[in-house]
């Protein structure tokens, strides 16, 4: 049961950092832009019918090479977002590695309000 005791860890595959880094076929139907904001939606329903603490994270449009603006922002406007880097240590040409900016959304806010994250 989901109430509000519950809190609601959301880590969907990320929107592609460029046209060649498309991690979103996990199943046969995608991830694509429109799951992105089904699950915003999805987001939206656990925050109001049933109160829980959520938290999602997403990859920041900001490191794509194709941003389409602020698609995210806008997906989860209202909420608490930040930006956090995180390390990267796999890719196929080692200058690429190393920290990238991440979002993390939630319903509540967390103080500090600068997260860090560590792996």
């Amino acid at each position: 049961m989901i109430d509000d005791k519950t809190f609601v860890y959301l880590d969907p595959p990320y929107r592609p950092i460029a046209t060649t880094a498309s991690f979103t076929h996990y199943t046969e139907q995608g991830f694509d832009d429109t799951k992105q904001l089904e699950l915003a939606n999805f987001f939206r329903r656990l925050d109001h019918e049933r109160g829980a603490k959520l938290m999602l994270l997403n990859l920041d449009p900001n490191n794509a090479v194709d941003r389409k603006g602020d698609f995210l922002i806008k997906a989860f406007a209202g909420y608490n977002i930040y930006r956090v880097l995180a390390p990267r240590a796999i890719n196929s040409k080692g200058e690429l590695r190393g920290k990238i900016s991440e979002l993390v959304i939630t319903n509540y806010k967390h103080e500090p309000p600068i997260l860090a994250i560590y792996f």
